[in-house]
């Protein structure tokens, strides 16, 4: 399963990274710390599982899937 991690918090991804292979050791993670970086990053990578902070330092996890929503898949 492919899991998108987005979060302007390294240790916060770092940990949530940590917990999720400690249980599911079968996961494709990949991660980014900004909102822009996480519209790149859904747009290459197409998760099947989004982990998604609120807010970050260049707008929120609104802003983001309104963004996404905008892009055609």
């Amino acid at each position: 399963m492919k899991v998108a991690l987005i979060d302007d918090e390294r240790p916060v991804l770092e940990t949530t990274e940590s917990v999720l292979l400690h249980y599911f050791n079968d996961l494709e993670i990949q991660k980014a710390g900004s909102v822009t970086e996480g519209v790149e990053l859904l747009k290459s990578y197409q998760p099947d599982l989004l982990f998604l902070d609120v807010e970050m330092q260049d707008g929120t996890g609104f802003d983001l899937l309104t963004r996404v929503l905008e892009i055609k898949m």
